[in-house]
């Protein structure tokens, strides 16, 4: 989903919308989130099932490893902390946020510290790293209810995790 908000606000800004503040919170919230479900090896986390969808692709880029929109959010955000490395862009960031805003980025040293843990009680997922290495350690824990109240949809996963040590 984040995909497509970064896409509406992008080209809603080309046609001279303003998206109000609790639109870019949530942008920035749903940025947050992904960042904490990338693996140190910059994959997704992987609970319960997906379709490997996206909006528009417009580079080879596997789906399971999003660096793109996260780069694409820190400029759409200014949230250049969100920068993941400093390896060469993904195509998409320049076909979707245009030179400048690739050259905006490419100013700024990937700095994201997500060493913190963080918790996401409306998904109930927390996540706990070592640091922000692709060797160090990595643990998603998942306390996901299943059945009624459970939005209609669930996987038996309840108290599933992912870990990751040492790559």
């Amino acid at each position: 989903a984040l995909d497509m908000y970064l896409l509406a606000t992008r080209l809603g800004w080309q046609n001279g919308i303003e998206f109000p503040e609790p639109w870019m919170r949530r942008l920035e919230s749903m940025t947050t989130f992904l960042i904490a479900m990338l693996r140190p090896d910059g994959s997704i986390a992987r609970f319960g099932d997906d379709d490997g969808g996206r909006t528009l692709r417009l580079g080879e880029h596997d789906y399971y490893y999003p660096r793109c929109l996260v780069e694409v959010a820190a400029i759409v955000l200014r949230r250049m902390d969100f920068k993941q490395d400093d390896e060469e862009l993904p195509e998409e960031v320049y076909w979707i946020c245009g030179e400048s805003g690739a050259k905006d980025l490419l100013q700024h040293s990937g700095t994201g510290d997500s060493r913190r843990p963080a918790s996401f009680p409306d998904a109930k997922i927390a996540v706990l790293r070592s640091g922000c290495g692709r060797e160090d350690g990595w643990l998603l824990g998942l306390g996901q209810p299943m059945g009624f109240l459970s939005a209609g949809h669930s996987h038996p996963a309840l108290l599933s995790f992912e870990l990751v040590l040492c790559g």
